[in-house]
């Protein structure tokens, strides 16, 4: 750059003096932004400076439609984006950038080993380096905490699947979300409505093992949500009107609504009412869903569906239950016809009387927790032998075999072990007489 001068002399020795000066123009100093955008988000908006510039010839990725002469444009494929910027002088200079797509990957497994239904504190972890985690549990879960963690911690119902949601924001505020759907293994003891409806006789009286484990006694009229036998009105027993929710608007008793047939609401009431006595016959190991703990939430919940018709869900809950049915069920033939004494009560023991030649045995307290306390009275002397039974009839331990005097009480201590915790069937034998009773288990 500068002046450049020059003189011009003639042949005849004229001259002239002329000058110009040279400027050099810079290049433009390009400046090409491609910000990272997000997989599932907006589109990147790529940009050059200087603006305004006379020309703008865009390189952009295989597959990409070229933009033309502009100096900004919206793209989503990743890449390597050039730019040659011609000014209007004619000076030009390149530029580019590149742009990057971030996909954070989620992925959710079920358990290697799947969870017992009606578990608490089940836990499930994802890897770590996600700046927020958002977990969601919908079905047969119950969501307790991990949202902001890669650990989930959540609680189970009975029946049905769990159904598991999972968000993930990475550095760059980039989500993916990622699901996993899986059951619960189901644990505990139920009967079929098949089973009931051909078993009337362990369901029919008050003395009935299962009917006598119901709320209060049986009533005439029926108590809603207390004691019913076989042929107890379906419609006053749940105190809804006859015909509800499409189901036969007729006279209805307990026993034939198990033989219904039919889905929804019809469904529920023959599930309905085998829940019920799987839940009286199987105190302590009937897995009651989700919402329920004892037999009048059971109840009240089974009414509720009915009330406003809403019986998918409850009915396919419960038939998942009730197909826990098992050699336990057969087995209520074979308990005893009934207790003289409420086996809720914490007052005083429950006693079981032979009625010939008064022999007598105590058990207690019952429901038991970690020791059962037997007195046997006979009023001869000789040799007794004192068993324990489960529901199906197998023996679990001798309590007691030896000798006892006539009319002296013989106190004897059980330790119950985790082995032969839950319903107890104890017999005694004392010569030629027996007594029997059962047990149930408290709580821990």
């Amino acid at each position: 750059a500068g002046v450049y001068s020059v003189t011009v002399t003639l042949a005849n020795g004229c001259s002239a003096t002329n000058s110009a000066t040279l400027v050099v123009n810079d290049p433009p100093t390009v400046n090409v932004t491609a910000p990272a955008r997000c997989s599932n988000g907006d589109a990147s908006t790529i940009s050059v400076t200087p603006a305004g510039a006379a020309n703008y010839a865009w390189t952009v990725p295989t597959g990409v439609t070229n933009p033309g002469n502009v100096s900004s444009f919206s793209a989503t494929a990743a890449g390597v984006y050039s730019v040659t910027v011609t000014l209007a002088n004619g000076c030009s200079a390149s530029g580019s950038a590149t742009l990057i797509i971030n996909t954070p990957e989620c992925t959710l497994t079920a358990p290697q080993t799947l969870p017992n239904c009606g578990s608490t504190g089940n836990t499930l972890t994802v890897p770590a380096g996600f700046a927020n985690y958002d977990w969601t549990v919908t079905g047969n879960g119950m969501y307790v905490s991990g949202d902001g963690t890669n650990t989930l911690t959540y609680d189970l119902g009975n029946g049905g699947d769990i159904n598991i949601s999972l968000t993930v924001t990475d550095g760059a505020g980039c989500t993916a979300t990622c699901n996993v759907t899986f059951t619960c293994i189901l644990t505990g003891k139920a009967c079929t409505p098949g089973f009931w409806k051909t078993h009337s006789s362990v369901w029919d009286t008050q003395a009935d093992f299962t009917v006598n484990n119901m709320p209060g006694t049986l009533t005439s009229p029926v108590t809603a949500g207390g004691t019913f036998v076989d042929n107890t009105s379906f419609w006053e027993y749940f105190n809804i009107p006859q015909g509800t929710c499409g189901l036969p608007n007729t006279p209805l008793t307990m026993i034939q609504a198990t033989a219904l047939g039919g889905g929804d609401c019809i469904a529920l009431a023959r599930h309905a009412v085998s829940a019920l006595l799987g839940a009286a016959a199987f105190p302590d190991e009937y897995p009651y869903p989700a919402g329920a703990s004892n037999y009048t939430q059971l109840y009240n919940m089974i009414r509720n569906a009915f009330l406003t018709c809403d019986c998918s869900s409850l009915h396919t809950t419960l038939a998942a239950i009730n197909e826990l049915d098992g050699e336990f069920c057969g087995a209520l033939d074979r308990l005893p016809q009934g207790r003289l004494a409420n086996v809720y009560t914490q007052v005083s023991p429950a006693i079981v009387e032979a009625t010939a030649n008064k022999l007598t045995l105590s058990a207690y307290p019952n429901p038991y927790r970690d020791v059962i306390n037997f007195r046997i009275l006979s009023p001869k002397s000789g040799k007794a032998l004192l068993e324990i039974y489960d529901v199906l009839g197998r023996k679990l331990a001798t309590v007691y075999n030896g000798n006892v005097t006539a009319a002296i009480p013989m106190d004897v201590k059980y330790n119950v072990t985790s082995l032969t915790r839950g319903t107890l069937i104890y017999k005694l034998w004392v010569d030629s007489k027996i007594v029997h009773g059962s047990l149930l288990s408290g709580k821990q």
